[in-house]
């Protein structure tokens, strides 16, 4: 009986209470009127948040059994009409996208079984979603900054409902959740905000999400949502305040996740729920007498569909969307992923016949090499800081890096939003006018920018020269160093470049997160610190250079190819491959055959050594030869290609000399120190010797 009494100390049945029905067509009908009645003063006032009023709106109804009566193809023009570019939704059409509003249309959507009708939602939802996080896992709500851990919640609820956790940090995302803890159990909107119903249904919602409920004080926490109930049956958000229904959400929901709904008096809620109806007109207010809205009128019917009284269906308490509706969304996801996957094993079936026939006979093949030659490493275990899976993967880089210089990553954590749309905004500049793309050149004084067909012969930086041409492709590089350093050049962009500024910046910077995980498997490889490398990356200069291998409408001339052998010049690159026709990457092999390189049935980049980690590890790792050949006769009028190098490139002013675990058992090393810009530079120069850096020849638009 002790026990009852702490645990239940508001529990009472309060029997004098009218239990009234729920008023079901007259909700229904007043939900239906305040959407259409754009004269009212409810419309005006909620003209901001439109987009969560639908969302409030379609829901309820929902939940009643009556989302037929809304013009289903008006409201998902409406939506569609409120979504940016940036990836976000608006709260009514012409506003700023907001992460609230983001969240809200993504529900609309799922309610509708609409999300597969807007084109790319997932990736560009959450390319929106994955740009509002700061380093330290906290979301900002828009463009200007605010913080909150009801954006963190909308974040991961927007995650999950699309099935894209990979597209942002989870684990970050969970530990700045948990700093919001309180000493009561409760969250705060910050570290150190004070503990408020409506944040820890957003905190223990987000942690559900993303499977970290058990970091929650559960006791603690529930006792502190259980005195949130007040003698009237109704629940507060914070001691000494009045009781309001949409609580009846926010903390039933929390308990319903941490399963101690039991611990309110359940009689009492629903009693003072249903004295909050308008009876005659319809919806439900924020306390007995007062005047109803569509907001509490959604949440009141929530809270008796978590009660599990009136005949209302079930509510899923993470997602706040009818359990019908989240168990139809899974199937349509499962099988769309189901069709995805068959596409892929049919798509590598033909990239593997397509390299058959290329080492069948095509241009440049030889050997007995395949595909499956090179290694595969997976950096989960980085993603999930797992030091025996870290081990095992790092005995398997060092024996990649020994025996081929070549390898694939998977599991690599980069959004695949952020690839999209680098690349699109990649190929959309190599179709712009030539003197577009000459507006922002490659020269002496400054090494990135635009370079165009024929100035780069690669082979020349292996002092192998010849009478050929240069190379058939074109690029465009860009370095944006570590924020902060003014040592690095302005970046120098194409006209009308917004679009691509943004995605490159993206991409830019979600490499450099993949290169310092790179670092410290190589570190790891090399028996050094995990964090060796770091004190040589911090003032980086990497370049991302997009390579576009136009279609040869005619006969490349005798010895040119798309890319002639040569070895990188740095410490690694991080390379994405495309193309749907055959002409592409080939290693050399060991006993000098050429491997071709293909990853199109694998989320994967392909990652090489440069000639800067040969030498730091005395040879230790291969810096290996390789190319890019033309594609066969038949198809060369058609036959584009497209790929995207990250080139990785230390502190100019580091010192390169022999890694100490690198030296020979005689303790030698086989070069002198060096710094990296030295290097960098001398390896530039020889590929460009004597010539522009662009070519004022004329040259097809295509190209």
């Amino acid at each position: 009986v002790y026990w009852e009494s702490i645990r239940h100390p508001l529990a009472r049945r309060l029997d004098h209470v009218s239990m009234s029905m729920l008023q079901r067509a007259a909700h229904c009908k007043y939900v239906k009127r305040v959407s259409e009645d754009s004269d009212s003063y409810e419309f005006a006032v909620s003209e901001h948040l439109r987009m969560s009023g639908v969302y409030w709106g379609a829901c309820a109804l929902h939940l009643l059994n009556a989302l037929d009566t809304l013009d289903r193809d008006f409201i998902i023009g409406f939506v569609a009409s409120c979504w940016h570019e940036c990836g976000g939704f608006s709260g009514n059409i012409g506003h700023d996208p907001h992460i609230l509003y983001t969240l809200s249309a993504v529900q609309v959507l799922i309610l509708f079984d609409a999300e597969h009708e807007l084109p790319r939602l997932a990736e560009r939802v959450m390319s929106y979603v994955h740009s509002l996080q700061k380093e330290d896992g906290s979301f900002t709500g828009d463009e200007w900054g605010e913080v909150d851990t009801r954006f963190s919640y909308c974040a991961l609820c927007c995650a999950s409902l699309l099935g894209r956790f990979d597209m942002i940090n989870v684990d970050a995302a969970v530990h700045y959740v948990r700093s919001c803890e309180n000493f009561d159990g409760g969250f705060g909107c910050e570290p150190g905000g004070e503990s408020h119903a409506g944040q820890v249904f957003t905190c223990v919602g987000a942690l559900a999400l993303a499977g970290a409920l058990h970091h929650c004080r559960e006791e603690t926490l529930s006792w502190w949502l259980c005195e949130r109930q007040t003698p009237g049956g109704g629940l507060n958000g914070r001691p000494q305040k009045d009781a309001d229904v949409c609580y009846s959400w926010w903390v039933l929901s929390a308990l319903t996740l941490l399963r101690h709904t039991d611990w309110i008096d359940s009689s009492a809620l629903r009693s003072f729920i249903l004295q909050c109806q308008d009876e005659d007109a319809g919806g439900i207010s924020d306390k007995p007498g007062d005047e109803p809205d569509v907001f509490h009128t959604f949440f009141g019917v929530a809270g008796l569909a978590l009660l599990g009284t009136d005949d209302v269906p079930a509510v899923d308490a993470a997602h706040a969307l009818p359990v019908s509706v989240m168990l139809k969304l899974r199937a349509r996801q499962e099988a769309r992923a189901a069709a995805a996957a068959a596409a892929r094993v049919r798509g590598g079936e033909l990239e593997e016949k397509l390299a058959e026939e290329r080492r069948a006979g095509w241009q440049g093949t030889g050997g007995e090499a395949s595909v499956q030659s090179i290694p595969t490493v997976s950096l989960q275990a980085f993603l999930d800081d797992d030091e025996e899976g870290k081990a095992a993967a790092a005995r398997e880089w060092d024996s990649a890096c020994r025996n081929v210089g070549f390898l694939k990553v998977v599991d690599h954590g980069v959004p695949a939003a952020v690839i999209s749309r680098c690349w699109e905004e990649a190929a959309l500049f190599f179709e712009r006018p030539m003197d577009e793309k000459r507006a922002a050149p490659m020269s002496e004084a400054y090494p990135y920018g635009y370079q165009a067909m024929g100035v780069e012969k690669l082979k020349a930086s292996l002092d192998e020269d010849d009478e050929a041409p240069g190379d058939a492709k074109e690029l465009f590089n860009i370095c944006l160093g570590v924020e902060g350093d003014a040592e690095v050049p302005t970046p120098r962009w194409p006209p009308e470049s917004d679009a691509m500024r943004a995605a490159w910046t993206s991409y830019y910077h979600e490499m450099a997160r993949l290169a310092s995980r790179l670092y410290r498997m190589c570190a790891l490889a090399l028996a050094l610190p995990e964090h060796w490398f770091e004190a040589h990356i911090d003032r980086h200069r990497n370049v991302v250079r997009a390579i576009n291998y136009p279609e040869q409408a005619r006969p490349p001339a005798p010895g040119q190819v798309r890319a002639s052998t040569h070895t990188d010049y740095g410490a690694l690159t991080i390379l994405r491959l495309g193309g749907a026709y055959p002409g592409g990457l080939q290693v050399m092999g060991r006993n000098g055959a050429w491997v071709d390189v293909t990853t199109a049935a694998e989320d994967a980049f392909v990652i090489n050594l440069g000639d800067l980690m040969a030498r730091w590890t005395n040879d230790r790792w291969l810096s290996t030869p390789h190319r890019v050949v033309n594609p066969p006769e038949s198809d060369a009028a058609k036959a584009r290609r497209q790929s995207i190098a990250y080139f990785c490139n230390i502190n100019m002013d580091a010192v390169v000399e022999c890694i100490p675990t690198c030296r020979d058992e005689s303790g030698a090393a086989k070069y002198e120190p060096m710094t990296a810009g030295e290097h960098l530079m001398r390896k530039h120069q020889q590929t460009v010797a004597g010539k522009l850096c662009y070519n004022h020849s004329d040259q097809p638009e295509s190209q």
